[in-house]
């Protein structure tokens, strides 16, 4: 799931950093 979710995070551009980092913090949770 977070590999697919990196690729469309790259689609959309400035928001792909934010939605990694929250799904970051959301796989250490």
């Amino acid at each position: 799931l977070a590999y697919g979710s990196r690729q469309a995070s790259e689609k959309i551009g400035p928001f792909s950093t934010l939605i990694f980092e929250i799904e970051l913090h959301g796989i250490e949770k």
